[in-house]
């Protein structure tokens, strides 16, 4: 019967919370625990209102209680995948990679170098600035079998998943992100978040370089973690750099040759084939486009190297223009850009719904609202690792060294701010 599947549920789901929060257990970090935790209390004290109101049938909240629990039990799964654990794992996570964070679609020196030095004769990889490593062993594993079984068969084990990896990577390190003013190392760490994550770090890059002091030294970054884009390592991009073949140079390259690569220091390298993975014009948005506003204006002109637009999607003088992936929508504290396109279409959709409900033939942000919240903006991501004085080049920035491309604000509250279009911040003719 449903009752008695849900008392099933209730042991097999308190069993898996004992499992994992067991001292001594080891099966995750603390980090990770937290969300199941917090998840486990807000069970227990619906149960205990509704025990208290006399529900007609606790066993629905206990049931929701197992599946807290099977979530825990299922972080067992990918450890000890046997017939056993398989059927106890009625919960929703299995534990992975922290897939959000670094270049998963932006192809650079880091994903092609171990690749090429395995097929060049020599390769040279030219370095103007260290990058800061993720270690992630997972980076280029395979999803498991027993992992797929779980996505295919677990009722809402995808999204328990999700959920672990997209929280504790986003808005659960969000404050991390802002300069500690009391901290008193700031040129090389902004808070105490921030140098813990430095010597982490640090620590996987000297593992990876051995005895070899000289080129730790050399792939050391010498500004705050986070402050530039942090990339996945699971030990391939050092283990290329040892190689015999690939020589590491730490001078910006001025020009190419007939037969060869320049860099400032006047020394030549002799190839065959030039490999670019030099970035992208983050600061031109909706470029090559000519967009036109009102009185002629000019988007471009308006912009210039300053674009802003009222959360990122509307602008003034251009009615009726809705950016997707605006200026300042960018995520460098992880995150998903899948996540704020569908906040952003949200938005669109309810803009212009309400132009037909109100048979508005136009609909343009106003001024004073555009420009209060792009202060405020200006003023949060001045105080971000981003805008950190050690870092000489950054995408993030401007040629003025300001911010343009990142977002400050927790995910959550840009979903509340983009849930619906507040209609007084706009003028509808």
């Amino acid at each position: 019967t449903v009752g008695l599947r849900k008392w099933l549920a209730v042991i097999v789901g308190f069993a898996g919370v004992l499992l994992v929060v067991r001292p001594g257990s080891g099966l995750i970090g603390w980090a990770a625990l937290l969300p199941l935790v917090s998840a486990l209390c807000s069970a227990l004290y619906h149960l205990t209102t509704r025990v208290l109101a006399r529900s007609e049938d606790p066993t629905n909240t206990l049931y929701f209680i197992a599946l807290v629990g099977g979530a825990g039990l299922s972080l067992a799964v990918p450890f000890f995948w046997t017939p056993l654990t398989l059927p106890l794992a009625i919960g929703l996570l299995v534990v992975g990679t922290l897939g959000t964070i670094g270049h998963f679609f932006i192809i650079r020196a880091f994903q092609l170098v171990p690749e090429l030095a395995k097929e060049a004769a020599q390769v040279y990889t030219f370095q103007r600035t260290p990058q800061w490593m993720f270690p992630n062993p997972d980076y280029h594993r395979a999803v498991s079998e027993g992992a797929r079984w779980c996505f295919r068969h677990l009722p809402c084990y995808g999204r328990w998943y999700r959920f672990l990896l997209f929280w504790p990577a986003t808005d659960g390190t969000w404050e991390g992100t802002f300069v500690d003013p009391a901290w008193p190392e700031q040129e090389r760490s902004i808070n105490a978040i921030n140098e813990f994550t430095r010597e982490m770090f640090t620590g996987w890059i000297r593992q990876q370089c051995g005895e070899d002091e000289a080129l730790f030294e050399r792939v050391l970054p010498k500004y705050p973690p986070l402050a530039r884009r942090t990339l996945q390592d699971n030990g391939s991009w050092l283990k290329a750099l040892r190689r015999d073949n690939v020589q590491l140079v730490d001078h910006e390259v001025s020009a190419l040759t007939e037969t060869a690569v320049r860099t400032a220091d006047g020394a030549e390298f002799e190839v065959d084939v030039v490999v670019y993975a030099t970035g992208f014009h983050a600061n031109r948005y909706l470029w090559p486009m000519e967009i036109t506003g009102r009185n002629g204006v000019k988007l471009g002109e308006q912009w210039g190297d300053d674009p802003a637009a009222y959360l990122g999607i509307t602008v003034p003088n251009f009615p009726n223009l809705f950016v997707m992936y605006g200026p300042a929508t960018n995520l460098a504290a992880s995150g998903s850009l899948i996540f704020h396109g569908e906040c952003q279409m949200r938005y669109i959709m309810g803009c212009i719904r309400a132009m037909l409900e109100r048979d508005a033939k136009t609909l343009e942000v106003r001024r004073e609202v555009h420009d209060q919240y792009n202060r405020r903006l200006e003023e949060t991501l001045a105080r971000t690792v981003w805008a950190h004085p050690a870092v000489a080049h950054s995408w993030y920035r401007n040629s003025k060294g300001r911010v343009t491309v990142l977002s400050p604000w927790k995910l959550l509250d840009y979903w509340t701010w983009t849930r619906e279009p507040a209609l007084d911040e706009y003028e509808l003719l």
